[in-house]
């Protein structure tokens, strides 16, 4: 028992410090790419970057792993005022038309994309689970102000630059979106009988654009829009060469009425739970997972006192609640079976002495993660579910067996002893064909072989070491908890006894 405490001690302080991700790397055969220029980019010069990007990654077309590319710009579906993001999906061969997996390709796209000087690249591999797209870090910080806010996001970036596990960390509320305030002068205005309404329309329609009208032609609808040339519309000075009319008819330029100004906002402000958020996205670097980047970024949250709540986004935010919920689902199987184990037993005692092999698996489970570099993650969690069911039948094969002993009127020592003498070959039948059922998942490769190796590695091992300590801890455990059972059918016997005389004097007459 002593060396049973030993081991689910270890093993609970290997637990505590083993990494944590979301899924493990996969290969879905599509590596995403994230492109983001300087606030203010327009159209055209964000579709300059991306060729250059696609430069830079063309060359990789057709000679290894990637058979094509696509971009798109901006990155974002639906109409935008922003152009300072864009995303391109390069896709990959099939597995067995390759040797590279999509994670060493999207390393490789990362490190070339390196090169650009006015756009920053971070490649990731598409997840198949279709959460959290794009960039896998994406933590937010709330507060009750953005000033103070900024306080914060500028620190905890100065931060993130030190932990070299973190690539290209960014926020997304940042003052540095150029914008050009116009302020009309309303004295002169109304002087030279302008409304400012018409200096509205006028600002639209020439240096944005206005719909004006739709056309028919060959049954297709087009739409009429009224802009001024981009070589009309391209610098300050140009609102001298637009006219408005006042109330007499007279033409007036529009920079005798207007005033401008440059000032910087952020592009965007976020909100969360009614406070005022910043979302941080960012990558990961080689080897290091989606759980040491969040802890670190929540330290460094809960070190500023401008930070009133932290929040997820994204695949960060399936990650926490996958990992929350992994353990309500461990503590209802665990339920469950108690109550299904009870029931057949008719006791409350001996699911308990079955059920304390589980503890002893997910141990072994967890064992079997560290040995093997592998990280928590969803179908390593999913496989730590499994040894419950798969670790509990060892201990109902000798506690059944035992019982049917004492019914023929054993003692309980003797029974124990002999139910795991008589038991031990099913059992190390059972648990030899279970582990060799699960090695090809294990011992696997190729696409999708993160999601499979994980599940088969903590079978192997958590079988494995469950069956040789639980064949030492159930006979101990059944040996001083059944002592408060009675024999599953000494009720019956007792019956059965008190019935034999009233039997015997109804044969005699």
């Amino acid at each position: 028992m002593l060396a049973t405490a030993l081991f689910l001690a270890a093993a609970g302080w290997l637990f505590t410090g083993i990494d944590a991700e979301l899924v493990p790397p996969e290969d879905t055969g599509v590596v995403e790419v994230r492109l983001n220029a300087p606030e203010g980019t327009g159209f055209a010069q964000l579709d300059a970057y991306v060729a250059k990007a696609e430069a830079q990654v063309e060359p990789m077309v057709g000679k290894g792993a990637v058979r094509g590319l696509v971009a798109r710009l901006p990155a974002n579906f639906g109409t935008s005022e922003d152009f300072n993001s864009a995303s391109m999906n390069v896709f990959l061969k099939p597995w067995e038309d390759r040797e590279k997996t999509s994670l060493a390709v999207a390393r490789e796209v990362t490190a070339t994309l390196a090169g650009l000087t006015a756009t920053r690249g971070n490649a990731t591999v598409r997840s198949s689970l279709g959460r959290g797209r794009g960039q896998p870090l994406n933590f937010v910080i709330a507060g009750s102000s953005y000033p103070a806010l900024a306080v914060a996001r500028d620190r905890i970036l100065a931060a993130a630059r030190d932990n070299p596990g973190i690539v290209n960390l960014d926020a997304d509320y940042v003052e540095s979106k150029p914008q050009l305030l116009i302020d009309v002068d309303t004295r002169r205005a109304g002087d030279l009988g302008v409304s400012v309404d018409d200096v509205s329309q006028a600002l639209q329609t020439l240096m944005g654009s206005r719909r004006a009208s739709t056309y028919v032609q060959d049954g297709e609808e087009y739409r009429v829009l009224v802009q001024a040339e981009a070589g009309g519309r391209d610098r300050v000075g140009r609102l001298s060469t637009v006219y408005v009319r006042s109330r007499t008819g007279e033409l007036v330029p529009l920079a005798n009425l207007v005033h401008t100004r440059d000032a910087a906002s952020a592009r965007e402000l976020g909100r969360f739970n009614k406070m005022r958020a910043i979302t941080f996205q960012g990558g990961l670097a080689p080897g290091y997972t989606l759980g040491r980047a969040l802890a670190f970024m929540e330290d460094q949250a809960r070190a500023r006192p401008e930070v009133l709540a932290i929040g997820y986004h994204g695949e960060s935010q399936a990650f926490r609640q996958t990992g929350g919920s992994i353990w309500l689902v461990f503590g209802l199987t665990i339920g469950i079976i108690y109550l299904l184990l009870a029931a057949q037993f008719e006791s409350f005692v001996h699911p308990v002495v079955i059920i304390a092999a589980v503890p002893l698996a997910v141990a072994g489970g967890v064992v079997g993660l560290v040995a093997t570099g592998m990280t928590i993650n969803l179908f390593s969690q999913i496989g730590i579910v499994m040894l419950v069911g798969l670790a509990a039948k060892n201990g109902i094969l000798i506690v059944e067996f035992a019982n049917q002993l004492r019914d023929e009127g054993l003692s309980i020592a003797d029974a124990i002893a002999q139910a795991s003498v008589r038991r031990l070959r099913p059992i190390l039948m059972t648990s030899i064909a279970t582990v060799m059922g699960a090695v090809p998942l294990a011992i696997s490769h190729g696409a999708g072989a993160g999601a499979r190796s994980a599940i088969g590695i903590v079978i192997v091992f958590g079988v494995s070491i469950a069956t040789a300590i639980t064949m030492f801890v159930v006979p101990v455990l059944y040996n001083r908890l059944a002592r408060r059972t009675r024999s599953p059918q000494a009720v019956g016997r007792e019956l059965d006894a008190a019935m034999m005389p009233d039997q015997a004097v109804e044969r005699r007459v």
